[in-house]
């Protein structure tokens, strides 16, 4: 392990200051601890300081990675301890899918967009065209792993961002750019087609969802796309 190390080093070289921020944040996890609350951010805190106080730009790197990883487990582990209190499981805490086990194109997005989507994919299944969703719960942390394990199995996967990311790369999403990086590893990865739709108040229509869906068909078919497309502009 590490830690005594870290410990050792961070001994020799933090600041006043710096020992006063540690036992500021230990005083807040020990409240924490007396109020039976968790004390996961205070635990993250310290560990952090611990490796600034050490001076080591290495050590750093590392527990930048480690703490990722400990965020990750520790929501898993906060999900199942609500299942367990509240009788209720919502299945993967990172992401839901609907009607996903024989699509052929699927649409990702998250918020407020998720009610239009699934109506639209009800619409279209009646018309025969094998449609899912899976629907981002949060943000971050980005379970990059699972859902390129998810995506991989579908043709075609379309991507729904209510934004802009000014400068991000091919002018998308923040989400679709997280969903490219996503999908760049995988052997047999899916056609993407990232959109942006929604801006400015505007509701994702039906007609929007269809028309991106069509899109998505037509890339799964080997029709070259852009790298981002714009849908619901006034012309």
């Amino acid at each position: 392990m590490i830690e005594p190390a870290l410990a050792a080093r961070a001994a020799r070289n933090a600041t006043a200051e710096e020992i006063a921020q540690m036992r500021a944040i230990l005083d807040r996890h020990e409240a924490k601890l007396r109020r039976g609350e968790q004390a996961i951010d205070e635990d993250s805190d310290f560990h952090y300081a611990l490796a600034l106080a050490a001076r080591n730009s290495v050590i750093l790197r590392v527990l930048d990675v480690l703490m990722d990883l400990l965020r990750e487990s520790r929501s898993r582990s906060l999900h199942a301890q609500f299942a367990k209190v509240f009788g209720r499981d919502y299945g993967n805490p990172f992401f839901e899918e609907y009607m996903t086990d024989d699509a052929e194109v699927v649409i990702v997005g998250m918020g407020t967009l998720s009610n239009p989507v699934r109506v639209a994919i009800r619409e279209m299944r009646k018309e025969g065209k094998k449609v899912g969703f899976v629907r981002m719960r949060w943000f971050r942390p980005f379970e990059a792993e699972a859902l390129a394990a998810t995506l991989a199995r579908f043709q075609a996967v379309g991507v729904i961002d209510r934004d802009f990311s000014l400068g991000a790369p091919f002018s998308s999403g923040v989400l679709a750019t997280e969903v490219r990086a996503t999908l760049y590893p995988v052997a047999n990865r899916p056609a993407l087609c990232a959109f942006i739709c929604g801006l400015g108040g505007r509701e994702v229509t039906l007609p929007d969802v269809k028309k991106m869906t069509d899109i998505m068909y037509a890339a799964a078919a080997g029709k070259p796309q852009p790298s981002t497309q714009w849908i619901g502009l006034r012309e």
